[in-house]
């Protein structure tokens, strides 16, 4: 199986089907010899659920920095163990 997959995407929310399938994903990396993309994307719309958010300063943009925090911590949970296995990772934060 080597040199078929060259970048393995582990799509990331911290759910738990989710990092059950993400050390099936590192392990397909692994095995392949390929580079692997951990993804998250951080759900804008959460935002314009906060009733009234535009008026109360500085709420928006604290849950904005909440969000990426969140996705930040999602995208290091995948990177600890493709350190371990020596797979190659690229975080993306959509």
């Amino acid at each position: 199986m080597r040199g078929t997959v060259k970048k393995v995407v582990i799509t990331t929310d911290r759910s738990e089907a989710s990092d059950g399938a993400d050390e099936v994903r590192i392990d397909l990396a692994r095995e392949s010899g390929s580079r692997a993309a951990a993804v998250y994307v951080v759900d804008l719309t959460r935002l314009t659920h906060l009733h009234g958010y535009a008026s109360l300063l500085g709420i928006k943009d604290s849950h904005l920095r909440d969000m990426l925090e969140e996705s930040s911590k999602a995208t290091g949970h995948v990177e600890k163990p493709t350190e371990g296995v020596q797979v190659p990772l690229e975080k993306i934060i959509l």
